[in-house]
């Protein structure tokens, strides 16, 4: 096996097959071949579409040198990270432009309003997008291929419909965008991240661009369908409410929008809830007043006449649109992406409204200190106060004893803790979805805890790789403030 053409084969962090040897955390040396995979090429790779190659060196064996497969023990099965690089066309190839929410902007060839994803080539020469893909699952980032053959033009607009519908001509790919919020990854075919974007809640017909156009940070703005990116911003539609004199007195105190087991509804259904707070000693009538999570629609469930929350109570709503059932039972559900929900009164004056991100299964968003405070993820505490509980997410990694990291998703510090000491050194890298190393820190052998700074990380998905002397395994950290 020649060095100079381990090609397309080798991007990541760690590269896993059931039964086989891998390669775990690797160096990348970088060079280029031509499409046709025969040649390297020493500089002038402009002439012509061009593939990346790349041999690997593997700093976790001592020297077994880059034509055996190693390290030992690759039947463990770790969290790959698909790409764990980044791409050599980074910043020459981007993610541009896209809708997650298109109800009249830009529809497809067959007349549907679908999302849409633009590509822009911040280059003059061609690009050949064969052997790349498309993702918004960061642990599937070979979701969607590029149909052989696909190229974007120099300086030019690529767009791809996220619809699922395949059967259509063009480019069409296999997921949907979310309009709460998701990540969206272009990996070139060595699996090496080109470019990846991780956004929040998104407006209908409002498209989330770069500004300026190919290199700038992403913004809201007024959709520029297949053409340059402006900075003009959408007329906004959302009412101008004013603050109800309820505010601070009653409010969205927790939700959970994703509860497989947590509680269950006097059917036995386990349905999205809502619960309201009363930080007053006084009962206040609901009457009139109306919950929403459709800031087009502020009226869109209102409370039963006669609905009313005592003194320092707790009063909590199904949103399950089972408005037949007894009890409260809002006429909508809860997004585990993420979206928006709104309180207002009888004079639709807002009261209170929290818009939150993707939720994980049977956490809770609340507010803590109970009532006042600001949103957190909790241990749910159904029709009660809310409490500072931590949520863990625990793991059986290469250690061979259970590793917990807590909390998972985190404000920015990552608490790590191994139930025994385990024999050897541990390091811990943290890394961006686009391949940086954002930290490392090392757990000496013999310790049981320890702490990784990233409160000055902004909000979204990272990758925590565990490494020994042997193997490597990695884990997905939110962080969310």
């Amino acid at each position: 096996m020649q060095k100079q053409l381990l090609l397309l084969l080798l991007a990541s962090l760690s590269i896993t097959a059931q039964g086989q040897d891998l390669y775990n955390l690797t160096t990348i040396e970088t060079t280029f071949a031509k499409s046709n995979r025969d040649q390297i090429l020493d500089q002038d790779y402009n002439n012509g579409d061009y593939i990346l190659a790349q041999s690997i060196t593997n700093p976790l064996s001592e020297s077994d040198g880059i034509d055996k497969f190693s390290p030992q023990r690759a039947e463990h099965e770790p969290y790959g990270i698909a790409a764990g690089t980044t791409s050599f066309l980074a910043g020459d190839l981007v993610i541009n432009e896209f809708m997650a929410s298109n109800d009249t902007t830009q529809a497809d060839q067959d007349g549907d309003f679908d999302d849409w994803i633009e590509l822009y080539n911040n280059t003059s020469a061609s690009i050949s997008l064969d052997g790349f893909y498309l993702s918004d699952d960061t642990d599937n980032l070979t979701k969607w291929a590029f149909p052989d053959g696909t190229s974007i033009g120099g300086n030019g607009y690529l767009i791809i419909w996220a619809d699922q519908d395949v059967d259509q001509n063009g480019l069409h790919a296999d997921f949907k965008l979310s309009a709460g919020g998701e990540s969206v990854v272009l990996v070139d075919a060595g699996l090496a991240i080109v470019d990846s974007i991780t956004y929040l809640d998104q407006e209908s017909d409002i498209s989330h661009g770069r500004f300026p156009n190919g290199t700038g940070d992403f913004q809201d703005m007024r959709p520029t369908f297949n053409a340059e990116n402006t900075d003009e911003l959408p007329d906004t539609t959302d009412p101008e409410l004013t603050t109800s004199p309820l505010a601070g007195d009653l409010v969205v105190n927790e939700f959970m929008a994703s509860n497989d087991a947590t509680q269950a509804d006097q059917d036995g259904e386990f349905e999205d809830w809502i619960e309201l707070y009363n930080n007053t000693s006084a009962s206040i009538s609901l009457d009139g007043f109306y919950l929403t999570d459709d800031l087009g629609n502020l009226t869109k469930w209102a409370f039963p006449d006669g609905t009313s929350i005592a003194g320092n109570g707790y009063l909590m709503i199904w949103a399950d649109e089972d408005t037949d059932q007894d009890g409260l039972h809002a006429d909508f559900k809860l997004s585990a992406g993420g979206e928006t929900l709104v309180l207002v009164d009888a004079d639709i004056f807002l009261i209170d409204t929290i818009t939150y991100v993707d939720q994980e299964a049977d956490i809770s968003h609340g507010r803590f200190p109970n009532g006042t405070g600001e949103f957190k993820d909790m241990t749910p505490t159904f029709n009660a106060e809310n409490s500072n509980g931590i949520v863990s997410t625990r793991y059986q990694p290469l250690t061979g004893t259970e590793l917990t990291l807590f909390p998972n998703p985190t404000a920015g510090m990552i608490n790590v803790r191994l139930e025994q000491a385990y024999a050897d050194d541990l390091q811990f890298y943290l890394y961006a979805t686009d391949g940086r190393l954002l930290r490392k820190v090392s757990l000496t052998r013999g310790s049981t805890t320890l702490e990784i700074d990233a409160t000055d990380l902004p909000d979204g998905f990272y990758f925590l790789s565990v490494a020994d002397e042997l193997a490597v395994d990695a884990y997905k950290v939110v962080i969310r403030k």
